[in-house]
């Protein structure tokens, strides 16, 4: 959470940094890290209530990947480099 040095209305307009209960997690087919069980992350989305939550594939002619997944928590992709 950032610092409140800066002042508590600058703070709040940061994002949060750190991992958040998967409770939390925007359900709207966004990518995101997500942690399963504490064992391993990898890039996530939630794909329905029939479907759950899937790991990403890399292959682009699949778009589905691994799952469904049990994560306990998440957090939103960073921006990629520059």
């Amino acid at each position: 959470v950032p610092a409140f040095e800066e002042g508590p209305v600058q703070a709040l307009e940061q994002p949060l940094l750190g991992w958040r209960e998967i409770g939390t997690a925007p359900k709207d087919g966004g990518e995101m890290l997500i942690a399963v069980a504490g064992l391993w992350c990898t890039v996530g989305r939630w794909l329905g209530e029939d479907a759950g939550w899937w790991e990403m594939n890399n292959d682009p002619t699949d778009s589905w990947g691994r799952g469904p997944l049990h994560p306990t928590h998440w957090m939103p992709l960073p921006e990629p480099p520059k």
